[in-house]
């Protein structure tokens, strides 16, 4: 039987790392269109398409200020 801990380790497409860092900052909040910039894209469409589920959900309060600003 062959011994896996003398094969050299396997490492993703570097992609992975862009598809990690986009992910990681717009969970965090960071704005769509900052990441669209840092990806080096002209328009956020492909930022929504391949990370919107991350956007969703990186700000539960997101809609409140404009509540806030009605009822006054």
């Amino acid at each position: 039987m062959p011994c896996r801990l003398c094969e050299p380790p396997v490492f993703g497409d570097p992609c992975q790392t862009w598809h990690t860092y986009a992910s990681m900052t717009l969970s965090s909040g960071e704005a769509p269109m900052w990441v669209t910039h840092q990806r080096g894209h002209r328009d956020w469409t492909m930022i929504g398409k391949i990370y919107g589920k991350w956007i969703q959900n990186a700000q539960p309060e997101a809609g409140k200020k404009v509540v806030e600003m009605f009822r006054k």
